[in-house]
């Protein structure tokens, strides 16, 4: 059987028992761990905080380099977050920097981005309830299955920002950049509603920073924020195949559900029917 862990929708709900939400938000959340970096989690917190600290690829072993983070605001304790979360940034950075090696070598997948929580809602469901992701969704889902955009779909639910270090789909998280770029150079349809998307992915990501090296510059190639895409149906996580306790406990499944973006958007349709049609 599947071991249990600990999801999003458990680190959110945990935060609102401690009497947080819209009306008491943390300032910033910082996620020391692996991945986090996407729509669907800022999404998650845009009750809880204002700001995010995240990334899109792998974080190495000894995490943050806290050291330079509490010098700063010891310094400067009335600095704003959006300083404090560029000295997050550059400091990580650095830290990782004496390890960029030559070529592909070293670290150069380590990063962060600073991600403005105020924004993510737009980003998923668009300012007044129409774009963004969900509108995204809801014009890919009657062409998933065609065999004249399938092909193209596919390649672009493939554009994984470079350097995550995964094997398979386990781990689908796609550049939210390079999906609506690709998307909409080869499904013309689909150019005005990822340039709009575009538009609401650009200011949601306020400082984004990879490690570089001589040979290489910048090895990875995002936006700052990724998004869920899996190939096969039986990749897909429990938290977007289930919406609610009762769909998770009827499939004998273990209670993984709850994800606010898969609940209030059609990105979950949209992989499920996808997914399903692309592994058939």
């Amino acid at each position: 059987g599947r071991s249990d862990r600990l999801t999003i929708h458990e680190v959110a709900e945990a935060l609102y028992a401690a009497d947080l939400g819209p009306d008491n938000k943390l300032t910033m959340i910082g996620l020391d761990a692996c991945m986090m970096s996407m729509v669907e989690i800022g999404y998650e917190f845009r009750d809880l905080a204002d700001y995010m600290l995240a990334s899109v690829t792998s974080i190495p072993v000894a995490g943050w380099d806290y050291t330079p983070i509490l010098e700063n605001l010891t310094a400067d304790p009335d600095m704003g977050p959006v300083e404090l979360g560029t000295v997050v940034v550059d400091s990580y950075v650095e830290y990782y920097d004496m390890c960029s090696g030559a070529g592909f070598k070293g670290m150069n997948w380590a990063g962060l981005s600073l991600v403005d929580l105020s924004l993510v809602e737009d980003l998923a469901v668009g300012p007044d309830g129409e774009g963004g992701m969900n509108a995204l969704a809801e014009e890919l889902i009657p062409i998933v299955m065609s065999d004249e955009y399938r092909g193209y779909i596919a390649q672009a639910a493939q554009s994984l920002t470079p350097i995550i270090l995964t094997y398979g789909q386990q781990f689908a998280f796609v550049d939210i950049g390079n999906l609506l770029a690709q998307l909409a150079e080869k499904i013309p349809e689909l150019e005005s509603i990822a340039a709009d998307a575009m538009d609401l992915l650009k200011p949601a990501v306020l400082y984004v920073k990879y490690v570089e090296n001589d040979n290489w510059g910048t090895m990875v190639d995002t936006c700052g924020l990724t998004v869920y895409f899996p190939m096969g149906y039986y990749y897909v996580y429990e938290d977007y195949g289930f919406e609610t306790y009762e769909e998770s406990e009827e499939a004998g499944a273990l209670p993984y559900y709850g994800l606010d973006f898969a609940a209030d958007t059609l990105w979950d349709e949209m992989i499920l029917e996808f997914s399903m049609a692309y592994t058939a």
